[in-house]
């Protein structure tokens, strides 16, 4: 039950990544998933749909939209996550639509507020993980009506990879990958090889990476990121354990284990000459730990001085490892936008709950927005008004995404939501 209560308390977390919120917050993990994995139990076949999921190879939202279909249901994963959080909001309102409800559990029973905790300190911080949700009250009765919406969002998830201090001796700068759990981390550089015929990949690293269970991939693709072809040269390896993630099995050949130092690393680009590339460099972990020893402190890929050469000229770099420009995130590669999904919900007397979803990328556009103004302004018997932002993150990753969301004029209600977003 404490699961359930501190999810209930601290309810940001991603639904899809272990840990986003940080050691502190995995309880609010346990709960989030329980109450999700119960809320399936509830809706969409019980026992016999719970072990289908259990056996069902593909993991994640993948694996859910499998076995709803399955059995039959029309339903795909987006679609219950959305009805999920609502129905944290609205359990225990008798007269809600029974998909916004829970039959196993009375929510009120649980957490320091009898329910879903609508003023934690995260939410309107502009900040939301990937399936993960922000609930905002924006209305409660005897407010000034909201006059005036205005939602500002990215346009691309950026690239995890950050900027540090070169560790263990490394001149200046260096880019790092960062290190966790389940990450897939890429850096991506494009590389114009058009009018050559022979061309080059050079750059120097650092890495400690957990051996035979992580690794760091050089990968280039021919097709705009369509698809990814691992990079080999006399230093990298295919050693794997038998029960590495999936994800690392797919990629091999990469780097793995410790380099003991900084590296030099050259890779013949001649058999892409005459073409215009992407380059990555990816950076993939599993299940648990990191690095080789029990210092954490350089665990990652470290990577400085990144050149192409073409035809015996610089066509890309050279890159110091003091910015990232010139690189880009996956998803800005291949012109992935940030997906939001915004949904309206009214909290009304004698328990009815009324709901209006909107889905949009970056900006919604004007039709969206005086919608979702019309419900938050209209007349009616609701005693609260709230409106849920999540991120409908790509490949169910937690990558935080950032937004921008105001309410015009209204009386006390909380999470005006104003955070960091994009022009």
């Amino acid at each position: 039950d404490g699961h359930v209560s501190f999810y209930l308390d601290n309810p940001e977390n991603s639904l899809t990544g272990w840990s986003d919120q940080g050691d502190r917050k995995i309880l609010a993990d346990y709960g989030l998933a329980y109450l999700f994995i119960l809320y399936l139990h509830d809706h969409f076949g019980g026992g016999p749909f719970l072990q289908a999921l259990v056996a069902e190879p593909a993991n994640g939202s993948q694996g859910v939209d499998r076995v709803l279909a399955a059995f039959g249901h029309k339903e795909r994963f987006i679609d219950v996550y959305r009805d999920f959080n609502v129905a944290l909001l609205a359990d225990g309102f008798e007269r809600a639509p029974e998909r916004y409800q829970f039959r196993s559990i009375d929510l009120r029973q649980f957490g320091s507020k009898g329910g879903l905790n609508l003023d934690a300190e995260t939410f309107g911080d502009g900040q939301v993980p990937g399936w993960g949700t922000d609930f905002m009250t924006v209305w409660r009765k005897g407010d000034a009506p909201v006059k005036e919406v205005r939602f500002n969002g990215l346009d691309y998830l950026p690239t995890p990879w950050s900027v540090v201090d070169a560790p263990a001796g490394g001149d200046g700068k260096a880019l790092w990958s960062g290190t966790g759990n389940l990450l897939d981390n890429w850096l991506v550089l494009p590389a114009d090889l058009t009018g050559a015929s022979t061309a080059t990949l050079s750059f120097d690293h650092y890495y400690d990476i957990e051996e035979a269970w992580d690794y760091g991939f050089v990968q280039v693709s021919t097709d705009g990121g369509k698809t990814w072809q691992s990079l080999a040269n006399e230093n990298t390896t295919d050693v794997l354990d038998p029960n590495a993630h999936p994800r690392v099995k797919e990629n091999v050949p990469g780097f793995s284990g410790a380099s003991g130092g900084w590296r030099t690393e050259r890779f013949d680009l001649s058999p892409y000459a005459g073409r215009k590339i992407l380059l990555a460099f990816r950076y993939v972990t599993d299940w648990a730990s990191a690095g080789n020893d029990e210092s954490h402190d350089n665990d990652g890929w470290f990577i400085d001085n990144i050149r192409v050469e073409a035809g015996g000229a610089t066509v890309a770099g050279p890159f110091d490892g003091s910015s990232l420009e010139g690189f880009s995130s996956l998803y800005e590669a291949i012109g992935q936008p940030v997906q939001y999904l915004v949904t309206v919900v009214e909290l009304g007397e004698q328990g009815k709950v009324k709901v209006r979803e909107f889905r949009f990328k970056n900006k919604p556009s004007q039709e969206d927005l005086n919608q979702i103004r019309a419900v938050l302004g209209g007349s009616g018997k609701a005693e609260r008004k709230l409106v849920l932002v999540s991120h409908a993150a790509p490949d169910d990753s937690a990558t935080t995404a950032s937004y921008e969301v105001s309410f015009g004029e209204r009386g006390g209600g909380q999470g005006s939501g104003k955070g960091k977003g994009k022009d």
